[in-house]
C-alpha cells in the first residue's frame, strides 16, 4: 500500500520536528519551514524540505500547487505567548497576527482551491479559561474574549478563517507540549528543571488547571487523525487534570528523588506582571473524539517517567 504523504508547515518547530521523527515510518513528510536546511534537529527524518515564508502568498501557492500530497499539517505558528501579548496594540499588523491568522487564511484558501485537507495545530487557549477543563463540544465564541491572551485570540481567529474557507479541516487542540530534547527552545518541563536547578523556583500556581502533553503522545494522536480523514475538533492532553504546582513537584521529585520545597500559590489572586500574557485559570482539555480513534491518553506521571527515561538514555542526566 502506498504511504500517505503530508505537507507539513513548521517542520523545524518543537512539535513539528518531533512529529516527523516519530511518524516517518508511517508517512512521507514534505517539510516547509523558515530554517536553512539542514540546520535544525529532525531534518533527516523529512522526505523533502523546502524553505518557505508562509506570509509570501505566491510562494506558498506554488508549493501547495506542486505538492502531490492531499494533507496539509499546519503546525507553523507564533507561539511565544508573552511576546504575542506585547504585540497586542498592533492588532492585525502584528507579526503574531500575520503568522497565526493571515498565513492560516492563505493555507485554507489554497487547500480549498487545490482540494486538500488542513489539519491545524491549535490550542486550548482558544477558550477563555473560566470554565475548564474543556471538551470538544464546548463553544469557543464566548463574550469573555477580552480575558484571553492575544496569542489565544489569534489562534481562535485562525480556526475561524480555516473553517470559513476550507471544507476539509481538523483542529487539534493541546497545551504545554514538552519533549526530552530540543536544543533551539525550552518547553514547559525543561524550563521547570532548568529554573529549579538554578534555584529560581520558589512557588508555583496550585489553583490553575492544565493538561500538559508529551509530544510523543501528541504525535501518536496526530497519526490517528491523519488516517481517519475526519473533520472537526480533537482535544489531546494528559488523562488527568493537574496544576503547575503538582506537575512541577512530580517532575522534580522524579529527578531529585525527594519532595521539592515549592510553595503552592494562587494564580487567581496574583496580578499579571507587566509584559506578561493572561493564562487560562480553569484550563485543560477533556478528550472523547481522539479516544474513539483508539488513542490511549497517559497520566502526567506516566509521561514524566517516559520523559525522564528518554533524557537518561540520551545522556542528558546522570545515573
Amino acid at each position: 500500500m502506498e504511504r500517505k504523504g503530508i505537507l507539513i508547515t513548521g517542520a523545524s518547530s518543537l512539535v513539528g520536528s518531533k512529529t516527523v521523527e516519530l511518524l516517518e515510518n508511517q508517512f512521507d513528510f514534505h517539510g516547509l519551514g523558515t530554517k536553512e536546511q539542514p540546520s535544525f534537529p529532525g531534518f533527516e527524518h523529512l522526505t523533502t524540505y523546502q524553505r518557505c515564508d508562509l506570509t509570501d502568498t505566491k510562494a506558498l501557492e506554488r508549493t501547495i500547487d506542486d505538492t502531490p500530497h492531499n494533507t496539509i499539517l499546519h503546525i507553523a505558528a507564533f507561539t511565544n505567548v508573552d511576546e504575542a501579548e506585547i504585540q497586542r496594540p498592533l492588532g492585525h499588523e502584528s507579526d503574531v497576527w500575520q503568522i497565526n491568522v493571515k498565513s492560516s487564511l492563505e493555507v485554507a484558501k489554497l487547500a480549498q482551491k487545490y482540494n486538500k485537507r488542513v489539519i491545524f495545530a491549535s490550542t486550548s487557549y482558544v477558550f477563555d479559561g473560566r470554565r475548564g477543563p474543556y471538551s470538544e463540544s464546548d463553544e469557543t465564541n464566548n463574550p469573555n474574549i477580552g480575558l484571553m491572551s492575544f496569542y489565544g485570540v489569534t489562534k481562535l481567529e485562525a480556526e475561524r478563517v480555516i473553517k470559513d474557507n476550507c471544507d476539509s479541516y481538523t483542529f487539534i487542540r493541546f497545551e504545554m507540549p514538552f519533549r526530552s530534547d530540543f536544543s533551539p527552545k525550552l518547553d514547559f518541563a525543561r524550563r521547570i528543571l532548568q529554573l529549579y536547578g538554578e534555584n529560581k523556583i520558589t512557588q508555583m500556581f496550585a489553583d490553575q488547571t492544565i493538561s500538559p502533553i508529551l509530544i510523543d503522545d501528541l504525535a501518536n494522536a496526530i497519526g490517528l487523525i491523519v488516517k481517519s480523514d475526519l473533520n472537526g475538533a480533537f482535544h489531546v492532553g494528559s488523562s488527568n487534570i493537574t496544576t503547575p504546582h503538582e506537575f512541577a513537584c512530580d517532575l522534580i521529585k522524579r529527578y531529585y528523588q525527594q519532595k521539592p520545597l515549592i510553595i503552592p500559590s494562587s494564580y487567581a489572586s496574583t496580578p499579571i506582571p507587566e509584559g506578561k500574557a493572561p493564562r487560562p485559570l480553569k484550563g485543560g482539555v477533556l478528550m472523547s473524539n481522539i479516544i474513539r480513534l483508539g488513542f490511549k491518553p497517559r497520566s502526567t506521571q506516566e509521561m514524566i517517567e517516559d520523559f525522564y527515561n528518554q533524557q537518561k538514555s540520551l545522556g542528558l542526566i546522570g545515573n
